[in-house]
């Protein structure tokens, strides 16, 4: 409802009109008293609130309800919809079509429930768009595949899904013993595993290779397991199938293990929903960080000898100790491998360089600390010393493991 405009003020600059127009707008207020009280009415709660009796089922799209005459219900107001005996729950949320009479039209546009219901309270809403129970259901239905794929929603992957970290430098035909690593996440199977690789695939050529997924990743609920290429796969042991047709209802916090058998395979994927969806890229250093939780290796920045890696002290006439920043905070205790012994040097005094006989880890590595204790053959150190450790070989490495 609009109030109709005063009328203008009398001014004393225009003392010729000043009386005319100081009767007119002492005439108006009358009716400005009205429509501004008619106004305030029409703002008041009980204007924009009201009940209804209609019995209407719980669903999007146009809706019709019986309601109270007069009302200032208007074209476009967002209204919420809930029902008397579980509001929370059974709602109804959308814009008002028409109203006219006793007869309100909405367009429903969210909800949550479900049921018909024919006692509701009606309340004056902001826009509100919930993400509900039904559209959570859309979301998860083989139909919005696509839909799930474009938003980015989607499970876990699983870890270097396109098979191209490969910190052990891996090429050519792969041959694994049962448990045995290959490219990073992977191992060979129950049977072991030979595989060669290709430019853009691996090709599976006996046995099994299998991914086991930390607990900590896996989420509550059905999952699928996708992949490119003619291997089939499987999820904790069960019945081998083809690219997404393999699902399970899986456990927060239990392992998961994924294989597959014989043929071509990338691209796998794992993932929280009854349909695959299309594979998730990530950047390589974003995979090379997951894969560090597992796994770091060290190796020459410089190909050559004499390439510095740590400083330490000796511990005793034989024994010395460095610690090593590690990239993650590795899933359990890691294990330390090395390429060989000559390939390192421990570096004191002088500059007097030592071959180690023996290294070890200290078992400390689960922190962003690693520890290494380094056994020389004579004793030709003093406790305290201060040392250098420095590879002595461009192909020397050291290898942190805490493959699961």
């Amino acid at each position: 409802m609009a109030i109709t405009t005063l009328p203008p003020a009398p001014s004393r600059a225009d003392p010729a009109n000043f009386s005319d127009e100081a009767d007119a707008l002492l005439g108006a207020l009358d009716l400005f008293v009205t429509e501004t009280n008619a106004v305030a009415a029409a703002m008041d709660l009980n204007d924009t609130n009201d009940a209804s009796s209609s019995s209407v089922a719980i669903g999007l799209g146009a809706k019709t309800f019986t309601v109270t005459a007069a009302k200032s219900f208007q074209p476009g107001m967002s209204l919420v919809m809930a029902d008397d005996a579980a509001p929370s729950t059974n709602l109804m949320v959308g814009n008002i079509t028409s109203y006219g009479g006793t007869t309100l039209i909405m367009n429903i546009t969210s909800l949550l429930g479900s049921g018909t219901k024919s006692a509701w309270t009606i309340s004056q809403s902001t826009p509100l768009y919930l993400i509900t129970t039904y559209m959570q259901t859309l979301l998860d239905d083989e139909t919005a595949a696509a839909a799930r794929s474009t938003l980015g929603i989607a499970g876990i992957n699983l870890m270097h899904g396109n098979i191209r970290v490969n910190q052990r430098d891996l090429s050519g035909a792969v041959v694994l013993s049962s448990g045995e690593y290959g490219h990073d996440g992977f191992r060979g199977g129950s049977a072991g595993c030979s595989y060669t690789v290709n430019a853009n695939d691996i090709t599976i050529t006996a046995g099994t290779l299998e991914q086991e997924i930390e607990g900590v990743n896996i989420q509550a609920g059905e999952h699928v397991l996708s992949w490119s290429g003619t291997a089939q796969g499987r999820i904790d042991g069960g019945s081998y199938g083809a690219s997404g047709a393999v699902t399970d209802t899986l456990s927060i916090g239990v392992n998961t293990i994924v294989e597959f058998d014989t043929g071509t395979l990338s691209l796998t994927q794992l993932e929280k929903s009854s349909a695959a969806t299309a594979f998730q890229f990530i950047p390589f250093a974003d995979e090379l960080a997951k894969s560090q939780r597992y796994l770091a290796l060290y190796h020459p920045v410089f190909p050559g000898t004499n390439t510095h890696m740590s400083f330490g002290r000796a511990t005793g006439t034989t024994t010395a100790q460095i610690y090593m920043s590690l990239p993650s905070v590795m899933a359990s205790y890691a294990a330390l491998s090395f390429s060989n012994l000559s390939d390192f040097r421990l570096v004191f005094g002088t500059g007097t360089l030592v071959t180690p006989t023996s290294l070890n880890v200290i078992p400390n590595a689960r922190t962003l600390i690693a520890g290494i204790t380094i056994g020389l053959g004579s004793a030709v150190l003093t406790a305290g010393d201060l040392i250098e450790f420095k590879f002595n070989s461009g192909a020397g490495h050291l290898l942190f493991s805490a493959e699961i």
